[in-house]
């Protein structure tokens, strides 16, 4: 896929700077996605997961390197 390749590599490598997109722009946009969604009554589970990493990878001060470090709240779960 195109996301894959786009961000494949940067997952791979831990290579999240500098930014392409930034993710707390995307966490934003996905609040947004989510907000708009419940103003319409539509459920927007796979969302509501996508914004809980997000929101993770965030609290562990990923918010202004690239949207990819989101990888680093799956990687960091357990810790």
């Amino acid at each position: 896929s195109a996301a894959l390749e786009a961000k494949g590599e940067k997952m791979a490598k831990c290579d999240f700077d500098p930014p392409q997109a930034r993710l707390s722009q995307h966490l934003k946009d996905v609040r947004l996605i989510r907000k708009l969604a419940g103003e319409i009554g539509a459920g927007t589970p796979l969302s509501e997961t996508h914004q809980t990493l997000l929101e993770r990878a965030e609290a562990l001060g990923l918010g202004e390197s690239d949207n990819a470090a989101v990888i680093e709240a799956l990687r960091r779960r357990n810790l």
